[in-house]
């Protein structure tokens, strides 16, 4: 469901182009849904690729769904367990904290 949520509102081609882009780079490593979020942000954004944590060029219904996103993450990193560390990854990537 995570993953549902995380994508909810990118294209699907977006979507595809992220994965097939993260399987080649990261071909033993398993992706996040942050992962292939900031991916898919990236692929469906005009004006060319969004740079680490570059929120300045979201669309504003982007950052809304960012925002969602970053809160899920800090659940993550509260609840411990295998997820924390996909959600530390994901704040970081975005310069948010943890709290």
């Amino acid at each position: 469901m995570d993953w549902l949520e995380i994508l909810d509102g990118l294209s699907e081609t977006a979507i595809n182009t992220a994965c097939h882009g993260y399987l080649r780079e990261q071909p033993r490593r398993r992706p996040t849904p942050g992962d292939i979020y900031t991916r898919a942000l990236a692929c469906s954004m005009q004006g060319g690729p969004l740079d680490e944590g570059q929120r300045a060029a979201m669309p504003r219904d982007y950052e809304d769904n960012l925002e969602t996103c970053l809160a899920r993450a800090r659940r993550w990193v509260t609840m411990g367990g295998s997820m924390a560390e996909h959600g530390h990854r994901f704040l970081a990537h975005w310069g948010a904290s943890d709290r």
